[in-house]
């Protein structure tokens, strides 16, 4: 009788101990965890962010002319700093943090060039008598693809200007010179199915 208690005690002990462990690694399998989910938490509050600044900006048919200069573009939304870094301008204009640069920045339009790629303009100051609009492009995790500079005025000579017509594959740049004649200069541009942007080789 002793030596049959003994086996069931010795029986009974192993089973919990079994039960035990398979309810603790089912708890450990279920249970999500906190580091997994926070990039995502993070990636999304980003995500709708630019998708807001997207919201609110009107698109421009093709082909469409950008001459934007100081005649004709009186907006004074600007963007703050930190919807500046969002729309990653930093990366083109290194200097914009530094003490004493001013730069200034109007999300002006965007264009619908692709659906693997989003197309925002903005106009850029740089300083009180320098204007140029960014066309740049965004892939589709919102980060900057390509830029160029397809406008540009700037009314302390005068002497120079930059105008663009944009398509859906191709941007022709026109550059405008005005010194004892007008010089002008055009380059054209491909956009390839990756947002990036490509000088034809002339």
């Amino acid at each position: 009788m002793k030596r049959f208690l003994l086996c069931f005690c010795i029986l009974w002990s192993a089973c919990s101990q079994v039960a035990e462990k398979n309810t603790k690694q089912a708890s450990e399998q279920t249970e999500p965890s906190p580091e997994k989910l926070e990039p995502s938490s993070q990636n999304e509050t980003q995500a709708t962010s630019f998708q807001q600044l997207l919201s609110n900006v009107s698109s421009q048919k093709l082909p469409y002319t950008d001459s934007t200069n100081f005649d004709n573009f009186n907006k004074e939304d600007y963007l703050t700093k930190e919807q500046m870094r969002l729309l990653q301008l930093h990366k083109i204009y290194p200097e914009m943090d530094k003490e004493g640069f001013t730069l200034k920045a109007v999300l002006s339009y965007r264009l619908d060039l692709s659906v693997e790629y989003t197309t925002l303009v903005v106009i850029v100051f740089k300083g009180d008598h320098e204007m140029e609009s960014q066309l740049i492009n965004y892939d589709t995790q919102e980060q900057l693809i390509d830029h160029l500079t397809i406008s540009y005025d700037e009314i302390a000579e005068g002497w120079s200007r930059k105008e663009s017509l944009v398509g859906k594959e191709k941007i022709t740049v026109t550059d405008i010179l005005w010194m004892e004649e007008k010089q002008v200069e055009i380059t054209e541009y491909l956009l390839d199915t990756k947002g990036n942007i490509n000088p034809v080789k002339s």
